[in-house]
């Protein structure tokens, strides 16, 4: 990852709306992006000071009102090690598009706390640690595509993929709808943080879903070259 990226596209959304699937289908179709995987091994790994291995994501999924609200911290903690990782790495600037962004930790907080899963306290920490993230580490981004799908469809694929851990979890459909609505309302700048444009998915294919990412990028590069921007 480069700290100055030629252009950084975020595939954002609910859980299970298919934005791995379709950044595998860039990843297949095109080879001169730098993509980022949503980082799902970091969320579920976290090692005590006396070197036990716990599993943060599905400690979460098994006890969801006593452990979501230290899981965002854990998010915050994850994003800022891969982050760090990330700059410290000698990336010439490339186009960047990555499977959610730290920003999105945002989303999944409200609908937490709105669900009552976080206590006012907790929620207003996992706000805090986000901002200091989001600050020290600046990160650009250029473009959001909103993979917007129906919870409902996100549920049924959620029942269909190999995490068990998330089928197991008996208010993950209830979680979903509440993810959708704050989704909306952030894509829509409701809450008067969006970082950068937004599009929302038109296709409900992989295919075209892939095609309008690409979209995005050939008209952010046309732009650059026409105000005189090389690179």
């Amino acid at each position: 990852m480069s700290i100055n990226p030629i252009m950084r596209l975020s595939l954002s959304g609910n859980i299970s709306a298919g934005k791995s699937t379709v950044l595998s289908h860039i990843k297949n179709t095109k080879n001169d992006y730098f993509l980022v995987e949503e980082p799902l091994k970091s969320f579920n790994s976290f090692i005590t000071v006396d070197g036990t291995s716990l599993k943060p994501l599905e400690m979460y999924y098994n006890d969801p009102y006593n452990v979501a609200g230290y899981f965002q911290l854990h998010a915050c903690e994850s994003f800022d090690s891969i982050l760090k990782s990330y700059y410290e790495q000698d990336i010439p600037p490339t186009i960047e598009i990555w499977d959610r962004i730290p920003h999105e930790i945002d989303i999944f907080t409200r609908a937490l706390y709105k669900l009552e899963q976080i206590p006012l306290f907790g929620y207003e920490m996992c706000k805090k640690r986000l901002a200091k993230l989001l600050s020290d580490y600046a990160m650009q981004v250029d473009h959001i595509y909103y993979v917007q799908t129906s919870p409902d469809i996100c549920y049924e694929r959620m029942q269909k993929r190999s995490r068990n851990m998330e089928v197991q979890y008996g208010m993950m459909k209830k979680q979903l709808h509440y993810l959708h609505q704050e989704y909306d309302l952030y894509m829509t700048n409701c809450y008067h943080n969006l970082p950068c444009p937004v599009t929302f998915s038109k296709s409900d294919s992989v295919e075209g879903r892939a095609s309008e990412c690409i979209e995005i990028i050939n008209n952010f590069l046309s732009s650059r070259s026409d105000r005189g921007i090389c690179g």
